[in-house]
């Protein structure tokens, strides 16, 4: 197995198991009746996104890394001022930034910055 998740489509699984549910809950024997229930939990893991990617991790962002907006990619480099890790109305964290010369700074999701690795890196 390899170190990269594997995306699958979970319509065509649930297409997948609605087949294997049909087939196999006609009255036959228990074996197929126990099946078809365990096809009917794995449906319901699927549904409920229980086996859906984990989102994806930011950088560690820290005051005094050098960043970029993704929304505003025409202010250019900021440097991380302060983080905020308070709930602010509907966002759980939050990033003081500055931009330019000092002429333009603002709060902004930590998700959407872009973390500067190298000096020479521009987006």
């Amino acid at each position: 197995m390899t170190d990269k998740p594997r995306l699958i489509d979970a319509d065509k699984l649930l297409k997948w198991l609605n087949g294997k549910i049909e087939v196999n809950s006609e009255p036959y024997n228990d074996y197929r009746i126990e099946r078809a229930i365990a096809y009917e939990d794995l449906k319901g893991e699927v549904e409920s996104c229980s086996f859906d990617p984990d989102p994806l991790q930011q950088p560690n962002i820290q005051p005094g890394d050098r960043v970029v907006s993704i929304s505003k990619p025409g202010l250019g480099t900021g440097v991380v001022v302060d983080l905020v890790k308070e709930n602010l109305d509907k966002f759980t964290d939050r990033t003081w930034v500055r931009f330019g010369n000092d002429e333009h700074a603002m709060h902004t999701r930590t998700s959407d910055l872009q973390l500067i690795q190298n000096e020479g890196e521009e987006v």
